[in-house]
């Protein structure tokens, strides 16, 4: 039951909308692409009565109230055609704050407002003609200076050229670096926690990890990430231009698998159960094995487990990569001093500067990499699953531990209509779902303690950890038919099958913020637990709100 006095979160049938200039900068290429459809490419069957099981009587969608908005008018009993998604690819920020809805010709960066809409404050094209965006993320950034909030936004978005850029929050170009030529197929953003950065035994720190799709990944040291971003972004706002700050990479080579579709890294780590055992060639001793990078791929074969104990983590592209990872240290304390002692003559840039070329000089349009870029080094895989008629799709990590600051569970999707739960940390399935054909996965955190309703105002992992217990873990699952399911994790029970739109873009909350756990601020905790939301073909966003299923 509700406490007293507490608001049902079932309430709430829309929680934000898209503002409508923002629709009309999405709206524009998705139309184009719209016209070619035709009515027959829609198979409309009895699926729709019988999507979502009956809940004591009583649907989850009348309890819900969604799905209200898909009710025909006119008593037609045939529905009306479908609209493709609103966008390819979303993000948002680590509190929700922000959305980044992207084609794969225009980002737009939407800010929350009162008025409970998701406002445009800036975009971005790609600088070609020929080239495609194929992969957005939101990374919020650490900025001591912002006393507001301490959190700054920016946008790294992939392209089918090999380029990677930076933007601002209002779409000012900042960063651009090609390290491969292959298209990027995904950015993942690895934040480290104060509890990690405390107890980890390894060297750790944040991670931008830029997956191509030749089964090569640059993994791209946070630190050199946000001071980059932050000096560049400090001499644009005084009208002054920088050339290129170089950043500390490793890029390595995944040859494995015949391909791979998405990826994940999981960071440092002393030992690992599916590490071989080694022992000292004369004294027998047992070596423990401590591993500098851990990665898992997932495309066919299915899944395979990558560490190296390689020391050196990261290449430095001239002598600009000394001077910031020496710089990071000291900017977390003091800041203004930090960046505007920095002069543009301070920062060497890993590439030339570019010359104009003269008047009918032929250009090609096909990049060229740098001589500055390291060669790719051989990961080494450790084990695989393999199933010869199965291929994984997406890979999405859990929420780190509240007490290791590690992710222990993984979501993976198959092209086969199954959802696997992987533990990361023993290398194995242990639980599948099935049905969920097409399916986006999530995770949704509920704080320890609450049942049916928001309960208190501490909704965060620190929360929890007062009163001794951690979050509770719940994954979401959004199948392609217009249903998303909630279930504990790992072998809890199913608590809510909700009847929701199609087309939906289900995303989840950034766990954490570049640069945060230097200043108390990363993780989870930043923004509170994780969540989860539901971007209709319309619009319209809704959040997932698991405390109504308890």
């Amino acid at each position: 039951m509700q406490p007293a006095g507490s608001p049902d979160p079932r309430n709430s049938r829309v929680w934000r909308k898209l503002s409508p200039e923002a629709l009309d900068s999405l709206r524009g290429p998705i139309l184009l692409r719209q016209t070619s459809s035709i009515e027959e490419n829609w198979r409309w069957g009895a699926e729709d009565s019988s999507a979502v099981e009956e809940h004591d009587g009583a649907s989850w969608d009348a309890d819900w109230e969604w799905g209200a908005e898909s009710k025909h008018q006119n008593g037609n009993t045939r529905p009306a055609l479908p609209t493709s998604p609103i966008c390819q690819f979303a993000s948002l920020s680590h509190d929700a704050n922000y959305l980044v809805c992207a084609t794969d010709r225009l980002f737009v960066v939407l800010k929350a407002g009162q008025s409970q809409e998701y406002a445009l404050v800036g975009k971005g094209v790609p600088e070609d003609r020929d080239e495609q965006i194929t992969a957005v993320t939101c990374a919020p950034l650490f900025i001591p200076s912002n006393v507001k909030s301490g959190v700054s936004i920016s946008v790294i978005v992939g392209f089918s050229s090999g380029y990677f850029r930076i933007y601002d929050e209002r779409g000012r170009l900042l960063i651009s670096h090609l390290l491969n030529l292959s298209p990027v197929i995904g950015i993942k953003i690895r934040t480290i926690t104060p509890t990690s950065l405390a107890t980890s035994i390894e060297p750790d720190g944040d991670e931008v990890l830029i997956i191509y799709g030749d089964s090569k990944a640059v993994s791209i040291d946070g630190p050199s990430v946000w001071m980059a971003i932050k000096v560049v972004a400090g001499y644009k706002d005084f009208g002054e231009t920088l050339e290129q700050p170089a950043l500390v990479y490793k890029k390595w080579q995944f040859d494995k698998q015949k391909r791979i579709l998405d990826m994940v890294s999981l960071g440092p780590a002393s030992a690992t159960v599916i590490s071989p055992p080694a022992f000292h060639p004369v004294s027998s001793t047992f070596l423990s094995t401590r591993r500098t990078a851990r990665y898992i791929g997932v495309g066919r074969p299915m899944i395979t487990f990558y560490a190296t104990s390689e020391a050196g983590r990261s290449h430095s592209l001239k002598n600009v990569a000394t001077k910031v990872t020496s710089a990071v240290t000291n900017a977390m304390f003091s800041f203004a001093k930090t960046i505007w002692t920095h002069t543009p003559t301070s920062l060497t840039s890993a590439y030339p500067p570019s010359t104009p070329s003269p008047p009918g000089t032929p250009t090609s349009s096909t990049p060229t990499l740098p001589d500055t870029v390291a060669p790719p080094v051989r990961m080494p895989a450790l084990c695989t699953l393999s199933d010869t008629q199965r291929q994984i799709t997406s890979i999405k990590l859990s929420p780190p531990c509240t007490l290791t600051g590690k992710s222990k569970l993984a979501a993976v999707t198959d092209s086969l209509g199954r959802c696997m739960l992987v533990d990361v940390e023993e290398a194995m399935v242990v639980r599948v779902f099935k049905g969920v054909r097409d399916a986006q996965c999530g995770w949704v955190q509920v704080e320890a303690g609450l049942r049916g309703g928001s309960g208190g105002r501490h909704d965060t992992p620190e929360g929890s950890r007062r009163r001794g217990k951690p979050p509770t873990l719940l994954l979401a699952i959004y199948v392609a038919r217009g249903v998303l399911e909630l279930y504990h994790v790992r072998h809890g029970p199913r608590v809510a099958a909700l009847a929701v739109d199609r087309e939906c873009k289900l995303v989840q909350t950034a766990t954490g913020v570049l640069g945060g756990a230097y200043g108390g601020q990363g993780g989870p905790g930043t923004g509170g637990l994780a969540q989860c939301v539901l971007v209709g073909p319309t619009g319209e966003v809704r959040r997932v709100r698991p405390e109504g299923c308890f």
